[in-house]
């Protein structure tokens, strides 16, 4: 018994390195007036067109999920996208999240209200790498055709064997 409860708990640490979180992954961490902030972001890394962003905000350890919070983002050329933050529809009910369009490649500012107190603000920059090509979307359905190539290819070489080996007698 004991040795099936360490398996299954090997198992369980093993596995929760894997688990995904709801908001992504974290770009910055920090006090923002009275709140503690934890900010994720998705897909990491960053890249230009849409990007989600989730905050965690807690107050003396108890998260505080119906503020509101503001997110302006400022780009390279002085573009400007802001953001309302709601309640995360991942399944996390700790979180605000909301989409952001970042257009262009290049370092954003991002500046952080939260609730109505201007004291409870806070700011962080990312660099935001160029999008990807478009073709890139499309590279597994293109790399799937090989392996099926492949294994019709070998299913008519057996398929020939084994008519050459039947008519061989």
């Amino acid at each position: 018994m004991k040795r099936a409860l360490a398996v299954l708990s090997i198992t369980i640490a093993a596995l929760s390195s894997r688990a995904f979180a709801d908001g992504g992954a974290v770009v910055d961490r920090g006090r923002y007036g009275a709140f503690d902030v934890t900010v994720f972001l998705t897909p990491i890394p960053p890249t230009a067109g849409k990007v989600d962003l989730s905050m965690l905000l807690s107050r003396g350890g108890e998260p505080q999920i119906d503020l509101p919070v503001r997110v302006r983002a400022v780009g390279p050329s002085g573009i400007v996208e802001e953001v309302q933050l709601g309640a995360a529809e991942t399944g996390n009910r700790l979180l605000r999240s909301g989409s952001l369009a970042l257009e262009m490649a290049g370092t954003w500012h991002f500046t952080v209200q939260v609730g109505s107190d201007a004291s409870d603000r806070g700011s962080f920059t990312l660099k935001v790498a160029p999008a990807p090509p478009p073709w890139r979307a499309f590279l597994p359905w293109m790399l799937l055709w090989i392996p099926v190539a492949i294994l019709m290819i070998a299913r008519e070489v057996l398929v020939h064997r084994q008519r050459v080996a039947r008519h061989a007698w």
